[in-house]
């Protein structure tokens, strides 16, 4: 077993490293590119073993910490973190009670002092080489990070989110404190799946919505691809491929997933970037009334969903085209990235799992994986018992 978990470490940590050598899957060149398998690089980099251990999980050993002690925020971080997220950790370390430790791998010491000054004296850092160790442990790879984790006194994991969402401080403030006192989340706290190939979604509890307004369950019944980014820009050539892909698979259901913030969530975005000083780094944005922040999002939204409406309306046009307010699909299914894509078989097992379409940026052009396609056609194919 010890020679097992040795492997592991060296596996990952060997990936980190490679990581901190090139961050883009096109590193070795074109020729490299087009003769590796479409998406081997993308879900080595975005897996089970790089975006955080699940619930239930329990909380490996972290040399310096006892998770017996008190219900624990453990905040991992492997070279990549918004420092925006720094404050708010340090508002948790002021909770009476509750523990917080933040493992730190990968960074500059001067990022580090940044850091350490930001979130006082009431939270524990842990630093290479162990925070490197942890990370392996935690599975927290440099694209998964940061991963926050909370522990209860049992040494188990009872939430885990992956990223900092500014839209959603409330929500993170109100579950951490909750935790801190009863060791446990709220009962409608949104859980955030760590998937892979052949487990099960948990369909939402909440609506996704039409282009004009209407409430749309996701349920079991039927197999979908699933799209999330644009169909522009440098994305055009994965929205270009998906698209043709419809009619040889009219049984799938292709949605176009794309989100938009309610007021809600727009004001948390305001009311925290002038809680951290944003309004003094970015006045054009932070300073003005909460009344003009808004009105803005709300233009842009406009706009946006114009657009939508119009492409939608071509002829032949395929995708259903979902909205998903405040990222409630995207937190829970854990849809990490644009451009984005994942196949369900109807029953809603995970028959491709989310992953970043492969796009070549090396050339003038943004070029698709040719491969890519035939890859996704494939397992339609398998899917729809083709």
């Amino acid at each position: 077993m010890r020679k097992v978990v040795t492997l592991l470490l060296i596996v990952l940590l060997s990936a980190v490293v490679a990581l901190g050598e090139c961050d883009s899957p096109n590193c070795g060149g074109l020729d490299v590119w087009l003769a590796t398998p479409p998406f081997e690089d993308l879900q080595t980099e975005f897996c089970p073993y790089t975006l955080g251990l699940p619930i239930n999980a329990a909380a490996p050993s972290i040399e310096g910490v006892d998770f017996q002690t008190a219900n624990t925020v453990l905040v991992v971080i492997n070279r990549n973190c918004d420092p925006e997220y720094y404050p708010l950790i340090g508002k948790w370390g002021e909770i009476p009670g509750c523990q917080v430790v933040v493992i730190v791998s990968g960074m500059t010491s001067s990022r580090q002092s940044d850091l350490r000054q930001a979130l006082g004296e009431g939270v524990k850092i842990i630093a290479d080489p162990v925070a490197a160790i942890t990370c392996a442990f935690y599975q927290v790879g440099a694209h998964g990070s940061p991963v926050t984790f909370l522990v209860n006194q049992r040494g188990t994991i009872v939430y885990r989110r992956r990223a900092f969402p500014n839209y959603a401080v409330p929500e993170l403030e109100e579950i951490v404190r909750y935790f801190a006192a009863h060791g446990v989340v709220p009962d409608d706290t949104l859980f955030q799946q760590v998937l892979w190939y052949g487990n099960m979604v948990r369909w939402p509890s909440f609506p996704l919505y039409s282009l004009d307004g209407k409430e749309v369950w996701l349920k079991a019944g039927v197999p979908r691809l699933i799209y999330f980014g644009s169909n522009q820009g440098n994305s055009a050539c994965a929205f270009s491929e998906l698209s043709t892909l419809q009619g040889e698979f009219p049984q799938v259901e292709f949605i176009w997933l794309n989100h938009y913030f309610s007021e809600t969530a727009e004001t948390s975005i305001w009311e925290y970037g002038r809680r951290i000083g944003l309004d003094k780094d970015h006045p054009e944005f932070f300073a003005v009334p909460l009344s003009d922040f808004l009105a803005r999002a709300n233009k842009r939204w406009a706009k946006l969903r114009d657009e939508l409406k119009e492409t939608a309306s071509a002829p032949g046009f395929g995708w259903q085209v979902l909205l998903d307010e405040d990222n409630r699909l995207i937190t829970s299914w854990n849809l990490f990235g644009m451009p984005t894509v994942m196949i369900l078989d109807a029953d809603g097992e995970v028959a491709f799992p989310c992953s970043l379409y492969p796009i070549n940026l090396m050339t003038k052009e943004a070029i698709c994986h040719p491969k890519a396609k035939e890859e996704l056609k494939r397992i339609l194919a398998e899917i729809s018992g083709e």
